[in-house]
């Protein structure tokens, strides 16, 4: 027997491997065979993609390929085990299975084959995806899925859903729990936390899923739109509490990883490249080049198969990819992934370590900058010079530890902050007490009354009750407070600044750092002055008062509230919401009308937000004419530039 050896492929004629595997009835063992193919739209072969994990290469199994009858090549466990369960039984199957149809050994090749990999699965007949051998519950759990998905009708473009006909109304409405005992929810548990789920490359694999894709377990089948939208209503749905009989937070990060995978491949838009790291920066990869490379199918900035070079450092393609997202998307939002404690060596602070997962959830839910242009350029390969405005400094930390942590030790941080007992009496710098402050820092303002759609999410008066409660009568704990926070402090800092702000910021903080304002970023970023004009990068931070463009618009005038609603597509849209009329508009109030020469365009979203266009030079832009560099200048707004190393 010898290994098999690959013909190489012809970059120019866009050539792939394809490999057929026999069926039962022609061998008891594993046979395939090996034949390269052209992909292109004009010549697209029929084939399935698989998606699975590939396990370890340890103590690998040796498969035969035919047509010789001495070529054997080595596979992993897991993808022999899945060769087992794909076999038909008379029929033979034709798929492309990276493992074995990219020559893992040649680098040049690996690095070409990984930039067609969205191509490979988006003109794919299907995509299967492969969760490994059936266990005891495994079928439980599929079947509770497949039953709940009858029962549901979800409506993506809004995030909601109702009771399929004939059904019981129940199911959808999210005051009632799930009625799924403890065995029912270790079973789901079980199979949300499985390897594949964790996997970084799924989010290109599935990404390309047609309605035909299924999800294989064992001998079980279903598919996956069936999957999403039982996932669907299991993670908006109450469950009951079963004690110490089930692991919940194990259920919960199964349920959090898999709907955030499940919401993307459903509006199928790229995304930003600091929106997806943000989202999977717990999936898992062998290789640090792959926070890049998985996900270079799916990023608005769409680095090409030229670019993929495995050849290249670590440090390198991470700065590429910086530079790439910022040039392509015209915003700096991927400094928000940035944090001074994981910097890697001898890399610039505005370059993010995507290889590290960090404890922070990304901020989401601010527009501190508006929608002004992008204004940023690159004075050498570690100087990234940026425009913004100094907003605050930082004076006082408190740490917040999550390790044993409780709700006793939040409160003192809180009082160690507070210069007065009676929180509800002293105002606050950008509106409102510090008690509502602190409240709405501690969820990132994220409550029901600030959002016109269904979430979630809890009342403000609610929490502002509890937190007063805790805070006045120091209680020995608050379970409810604890809970409902716990993903918002999480790696943060609470602070105060000389100018009176409160706010969380990284865990790195410390005095004398500057909360900067920068165009084109929405959330507002802590800076450290190292002299000479220059500045390291600390990360994001959140303070309440400059999270909706108070910092160069000043506040909102009464009876105006800022809140959020769906565009239909998956994103969240800031909108503006009249108390006393009700009028919800796009328009900022503290906006006057369009500057001269420019106009707004109709697009299929202009109920959200504005195309803009220059009448005397035809320039076309998303980015707000009345927030550019030139007009916040001339409202008198400080900007000034920041070098960033």
């Amino acid at each position: 027997m010898a290994p098999y050896l690959y013909t190489p492929l012809n970059r120019k004629k866009k050539q792939i491997r394809l490999l057929t595997l026999f069926p039962v009835a022609a061998s008891v063992e594993i046979r395939i065979h090996i034949n390269t193919v052209a992909l292109t739209e004009e010549n697209r072969p029929r084939y399935e993609a698989l998606s699975y994990t590939w396990g370890s290469s340890e103590d690998s199994l040796q498969v035969k390929v035919e047509p010789s009858r001495n070529d054997i090549l080595a596979v992993t466990q897991k993808l022999a085990s899945a060769l087992v369960h794909l076999r038909h039984d008379h029929e033979s199957r034709v798929l492309w299975i990276d493992a074995i149809c990219i020559d893992q050994k040649n680098t040049k090749e690996r690095s070409e084959q990984v930039g067609r990999m969205r191509d490979i699965y988006a003109m794919a007949d299907r995509i299967v995806v492969w969760l490994g051998p059936g266990t005891d519950n495994s079928k439980l759990a599929l079947t509770t899925l497949h039953d709940l998905n009858l029962e549901v009708e979800v409506d993506w473009s809004h995030l909601a859903m109702k009771a399929a006909p004939n059904r019981d109304p129940s199911w959808a409405d999210l005051s009632y729990p799930l009625p799924y005992d403890a065995e029912t929810l270790q079973a789901i548990s079980d199979l949300l936390n499985r390897s594949w789920f964790s996997r970084l490359w799924i989010w290109q694999e599935i990404h390309f899923a047609k309605s035909n894709a299924i999800i294989l377990c064992g001998q079980e089948v279903q598919r996956w739109d069936h999957f999403r939208s039982a996932l669907f209503c299991i993670e908006r749905k109450p469950l009951r509490y079963h004690g110490d009989a089930l692991d919940f937070s194990r259920l919960e990060r199964g349920i959090i990883m898999a709907s955030n995978l499940v919401e993307h491949q459903v509006f199928g838009r790229p995304g930003s490249l600091s929106i997806l790291s943000s989202r999977t920066k717990h999936s898992k990869c062998s290789d640090p080049k792959d926070r890049i490379y998985a996900l270079s199918g799916i990023t608005r900035s769409k680095v090409t198969d030229t670019q993929i070079d495995y050849a290249k450092s670590i440090n390198q393609v991470y700065q590429e990819a910086t530079l790439d997202d910022i040039n392509y998307s015209k915003d700096l939002n991927i400094l928000s992934l940035c944090n001074i404690r994981a910097r890697r060596p001898d890399q610039p602070t505005w370059v993010p370590n995507f290889a590290v997962a960090g404890l922070a959830s990304p901020i989401t839910t601010c527009r501190a900058n508006g929608y002004p242009g992008s204004e940023s350029q690159l004075i050498d390969e570690r100087i990234l010079e940026v425009t913004g405005k100094h907003m605050a400094t930082v004076t006082l930390v408190e740490t917040l530890m999550l390790e044993d942590f409780s709700i006793e030790e939040l409160l003192k941080s809180i009082q160690r902050l507070i210069p007065q007992r009676h929180i509800e009496e002293v105002a606050y710098i950008g509106g409102g007490s510090l008690l509502d402050v602190y409240c709405r820092t501690l969820r990132w303002d994220e409550f029901t009354e600030t959002n016109l759609h269904e979430t979630d999410y809890a009342s403000f008066e609610k929490i502002k009750e509890a937190l007063r409660y805790a805070l006045l009568s120091k209680p020995s704990n608050n379970p409810y407070l604890f809970r409902q926070n716990t993903e918002y402090i999480s790696g943060r800092r609470l602070f105060t600044t000389e100018e009176g702000y409160i706010g969380l910021a990284p865990e790195g903080a410390e005095s004398g750092d500057q909360v900067c304002v920068l165009l084109r970023c929405d959330a507002p970023i802590l800076l450290r002055s190292i002299g000479n004009g220059q500045y390291h990068v600390v990360g994001e931070s959140y303070v309440q008062g400059l999270m909706r463009t108070e910092g160069f618009l000043g506040r909102l005038p009464n009876p105006w509230q800022s809140i959020w609603r769906l565009d239909g597509k998956g994103g969240a849209r800031l909108a503006f919401n009249h108390l006393r009329t009700e009028e919800i508009t796009k328009n900022d109030p503290r906006l006057g009308p369009p500057p001269s020469g420019w106009r707004t365009m109709s697009h299929d979203q202009e109920l959200y937000y504005d195309f803009w266009v220059n009448v005397d030079t035809g320039e076309r832009t998303w980015s707000d004419p009345r927030m550019s560099a030139e007009a916040l200048k001339g409202r008198g707004v400080n900007l000034r530039t920041f070098a960033l190393v």
